[in-house]
């Protein structure tokens, strides 16, 4: 009987533990993105910086020890 017992406890703590551990880390990565996802962007400085600059491509290249091709993409401010 003690056997049965003891394994009826680690099946239990082996299905609980798990449960328990993945509730906490769930609740923790939330609270973590809200509060870092708080960050508003309303200020006029950033605005502009943001509409200040072009895309520009690169011609395609191709990649070594393949048969594709890649464009470089890049952002340019304006002065």
């Amino acid at each position: 009987m003690n056997n049965k017992f003891i394994r009826v406890l680690v099946i239990i703590n082996g299905i609980l533990i798990p449960v328990f551990i993945i509730i906490i880390v769930t609740s923790i990565v939330i609270r973590e993105f809200k509060s870092s996802n708080g960050i508003v962007w309303d200020d006029e400085k950033y605005m502009e910086q943001v509409n200040e600059f072009e895309v520009r491509y690169n011609s395609p290249q191709k990649v070594p020890n393949a048969e594709n091709y890649y464009v470089a993409i890049r952002k340019i401010y304006a002065d």
